[in-house]
């Protein structure tokens, strides 16, 4: 388990890092969203560059596209529930 190495127990590293490299392209996107709406959010609110935090949106879009592309029915539906 990849908390071993927290806890002081000899860690799997194979295991963990097979689980790290295993991540969908649809959760990395997701992950890239969230983090260009924070970059959006500090743009607006702690500097006032409503330029610089629109290409952040605009950027969290083309994730969201993509991650949207890649998923499940499932996931997609609910991606595209948040572009709305």
């Amino acid at each position: 388990m990849c908390s071993d190495v927290y806890f002081n127990k000899k860690p799997q590293k194979q295991k963990c890092w097979q689980k790290l490299r295993a991540e969908s392209k649809v959760k990395k996107d997701l992950i890239k969203a969230k983090l260009h709406i924070a970059y959006a959010e500090t743009c607006q609110f702690i500097t006032g560059n409503a330029d610089k935090a629109g290409a952040e949106i605009d950027k969290n879009k083309d994730y969201l596209k993509s991650a949207a592309e890649n998923a499940d029915s499932n996931v997609k539906a609910r991606i595209n529930a948040l572009e709305k």
